[in-house]
């Protein structure tokens, strides 16, 4: 919900900026535009200080980065939550499960759900990686070039990237409805 409103709010904010700061950028002969391609942030703390749209663009920027972040690592926290809670209610023998994924996956196979094979694994393992960096490296690297969007971000601090938050809110919702399925109809979750 937070994740809807700042999207929201951004794409209202841009509706009123935008045409402002085509202007400005226009006048300063493509220099704002120019700095956001690049996805090279050195440059913005000077050209903030000296011009207010651009300074109004970068805030509301910011904050749709972090909202979709935000939204990123929680549905990453979900899933992983979810599916073990899924491997114990399918096989209470297995306690004390693992924080690596490729171990939780083989956790689930031993109980007798195979992850791998549902449909949106894809885009869950995706969802997992780009976690993965915006909380420990913060930069594209060549790991994440693989997925669609990245690639040409490669070297960028994660803030370049437009996240595809629609496809993994969908993606996520899919993958939990095929587990929770895959558990039988005597399971109540």
């Amino acid at each position: 919900m937070c994740n809807r409103y700042a999207v929201a709010q951004y794409n209202h904010n841009v509706e009123v900026l935008a045409p402002k700061l085509a202007e400005y950028d226009q006048h300063y002969n493509g220099m704002f535009s120019q700095m956001i391609e690049s996805g090279h942030e050195d440059y913005h703390p000077h050209a903030r200080l000296g011009f207010k749209p651009f300074d109004m663009y970068c805030e509301i920027r910011n904050a749709k980065t972090i909202a979709n972040e935000g939204l990123i690592i929680h549905l990453w926290a979900t899933i992983e939550q979810h599916v073990k809670q899924a491997i114990i209610l399918k096989d209470k023998s297995q306690t004390g499960l693992p924080h690596e994924w490729d171990k939780i996956l083989g956790c689930a196979r031993r109980a007798g759900i195979n992850l791998r094979r549902l449909s949106s694994f894809k885009i869950i393992d995706e969802i997992r990686v780009v976690n993965n960096k915006i909380k420990h490296l913060y930069i594209v690297d060549q790991k994440l070039c693989k997925y669609k969007g990245f690639a040409q971000h490669k070297d960028k601090k994660m803030s370049a990237v437009d996240y595809r938050v629609h496809e993994y809110a969908i993606g996520a919702h899919h993958f939990m409805n095929r587990v929770i399925s895959s558990m039988g109809p005597t399971v109540r979750y």
